[in-house]
């Protein structure tokens, strides 16, 4: 059996619904090749961090959904080429929208 997709983007992935998305992909029993976790502070995510550290397949990356549209697409762009490789040159994503709380 192949795994579920060979590359999977979370977002909000430093807590929550996002942390657990991660933890569960990084586990399954065919996992994607690259996850790529992504959150606004990759420093203080410590959960995130020690998961990656365990898991190989994870790739921690600053990325801040709320900045303008542009610059966040222009930084998903980026992620997807960065990991493509990793990947066999394809990809697939499962986005998680993050909720902003002020």
């Amino acid at each position: 059996m192949t795994s579920l997709a060979r590359t999977v983007l979370v977002t909000g992935s430093n807590r929550g619904l996002g942390l657990e998305f991660v933890r569960q992909l990084a586990v399954a029993e065919h996992p994607p090749k690259v996850i790529i976790a992504t959150c606004r502070n990759p420093a203080n995510a410590t959960e995130l961090l020690a998961l990656a550290r365990d898991y190989q397949q994870i790739k921690v990356v600053k990325f801040d959904i709320w900045k303008k549209l542009y610059y966040s697409f222009t930084q998903v762009v980026l992620v997807s080429w960065q990991t493509r490789d990793q990947a066999g040159g394809q990809g697939n994503a499962l986005w998680k929208s993050s909720m902003r709380s002020n």
